[in-house]
């Protein structure tokens, strides 16, 4: 299932957080991918367990919580994924990712329609079906959008979360902006009852 919360945060967190994503740091995810990102702190990333915890009614365990700023010649590929791995001492796969919009839509972007798409793939359909195989085989099409099928877009929104499972193909949509859009990324799994 995919969900979105509108107003995950306060707004006095929400602008505070704001004011000190600042400084990202360009990261290489792989050969094809380099991202500009910022880690997220212990105490931030357990009050966003909190918060999601309360929003599906179930214990999670945060794998991997960061921010992301993404804007023209910088993180601007399209980088059709699924997310199994999230980073390279990952113990356990992921079993949502989830989005918290952090800026305001781009000017340059306020008359589209901006967001995070999900996509399907021309063999394999909506997932990846939890196989490493399919999700790199996918990634070789991964930033050529005319080998997909666009399913739909959620759009940005200031301060709202979105969630879905880890294994749906998704990416940012459109894949570049003059200004920068900033990003909470988060995955997680479910603790067992």
């Amino acid at each position: 299932m995919i969900y979105f919360k509108d107003n995950f945060l306060s707004e006095t967190l929400f602008n505070e957080l704001n004011k000190k994503l600042i400084n990202f740091k360009e990261v290489e995810v792989d050969e094809s991918c380099t991202i500009f990102g910022i880690k997220s702190t212990p105490e931030l990333t357990t009050y966003f367990e909190k918060q999601i915890e309360a929003i599906e009614g179930k214990k999670i365990e945060m794998i991997l919580c960061f921010f992301r700023q993404s804007q023209l010649n910088e993180d601007d590929h399209w980088r059709i994924h699924a997310d199994m791995y999230v980073h390279k001492d990952q113990s356990d796969f992921p079993q949502r990712g989830a989005v918290l919009y952090m800026s305001d839509v781009p000017n340059d972007l306020k008359q589209e329609l901006t967001g995070t798409a999900f996509w399907e793939h021309p063999k394999y359909g909506d997932t990846s079906q939890n196989s490493l195989d399919i999700h790199n085989e996918a990634l070789k099409i991964g930033n050529d959008p005319s080998k997909w099928n666009l399913k739909s877009i959620i759009g940005h929104k200031k301060n709202r979360f979105l969630s879905f499972p880890c294994e749906y193909f998704h990416s940012k949509y459109p894949n570049k902006s003059i200004d920068k859009r900033k990003v909470c990324v988060m995955f997680y799994k479910y603790k067992d009852e």
